[in-house]
């Protein structure tokens, strides 16, 4: 894959779901070697990522020959746009796949008119908060979480994730 130099961006079709789930749990490496994540590697189900293909919020990165190298899958609560998963193959990251996904989905939220796009991740791994500060999203303190995003974090620690790694992050759309 090192001469992959270019890469579109589209809606993640039906057939590509089991694929999608394939990348999630190579991903699913990247962030275990860095810290971010204990255990066995699990991956979105398949009737959760159908749900946001659905509902329009399932896109994939695909290289020239239209193969899956990565995915970001979101839902719409209230009038927020929430990030469920972004991943991209070990493989073809670095390259701004994962970027450009994280637009997309911000021009997804200023398109449907909502007031901000969310995610949870780990605050220390070097591609998760550090990266989404830089793509300006900023952390979401305590006191100012989404009944969502409380729910999402709480729901994480139950399942075993490091609370203090965990963190909600933001960019306002308006």
């Amino acid at each position: 894959m090192d001469a992959l130099v270019s890469f579109s961006i589209r809606p993640a079709r039906h057939d590509e779901i089991e694929a999608l789930r394939q990348i999630e749990l190579d991903a699913f490496f990247a962030l275990s070697d860095a810290g971010g994540v204990l255990g066995e590697p699990s991956a979105t189900s398949a009737d959760d990522l159908r749900i946001m293909l659905d509902n329009g919020l399932l896109v994939v990165a695909t290289d020239h020959d239209n193969s899956p190298l990565g995915f970001l899958g979101a839902t719409q609560i209230g009038d927020e746009l929430y990030i469920n998963e972004i991943d991209v193959l070990r493989a073809a990251q670095g390259r701004g796949l994962g970027r450009a996904l994280l637009a997309r989905a911000v021009e997804e939220t200023i398109r449907r008119g909502l007031r901000r796009a969310t995610l949870t991740t780990d605050r220390l791994v070097p591609f998760n908060a550090p990266f989404y500060a830089r793509c300006g999203f900023r952390i979401v303190e305590d006191h100012a979480l989404s009944a969502h995003l409380r729910q999402t974090l709480r729901h994480q620690v139950e399942c075993g994730l490091d609370p203090a790694r965990r963190v909600a992050m933001a960019l306002d759309t308006n």
